[in-house]
């Protein structure tokens, strides 16, 4: 287990409460963190219609049990809750891999996953 406050961002992190309607898919840890939530981006392996973005192994770091595995991120910068956790760190993003993830979401809005399902389906 880590503590959010130990996390750096690019850290992958997997959450305890791993339901379907909670962490269910990686978190890359984006940073933020209080005593109630954190910015973070969520890795998947659905392209879900050409909407997710396509990661290559070069983003991921080796040693990790979260490594590259047809991997996509889904656009979006997501307000994810302390609640889950406590949170076990499963992989990291290569600085190349931050940079993209970063890249990728800098025009985004932090919203709950919620949120940003329920403007897709509008």
């Amino acid at each position: 287990m880590i503590e959010l406050k130990d996390c750096t961002p690019g850290f992958i992190l997997k959450a305890t409460e791993n339901g379907r309607d909670e962490g269910y898919h990686p978190i890359v840890y984006i940073g933020g963190h209080s005593d109630a939530d954190f910015l973070g981006a969520m890795i998947t392996t659905s392209p879900y219609n050409g909407q997710n973005i396509k990661m290559e192994k070069a983003h991921f770091k080796d040693g990790f049990d979260l490594c590259y595995k047809n991997s996509f991120l889904v656009k979006g910068r997501f307000i994810k809750p302390n609640k889950w956790g406590p949170f076990t760190k499963v992989g990291e993003l290569t600085a190349e891999g931050l940079k993209f993830v970063v890249d990728q979401i800098q025009d985004c809005q932090n919203e709950t996953f919620d949120e940003y399902f329920e403007r897709g389906r509008a």
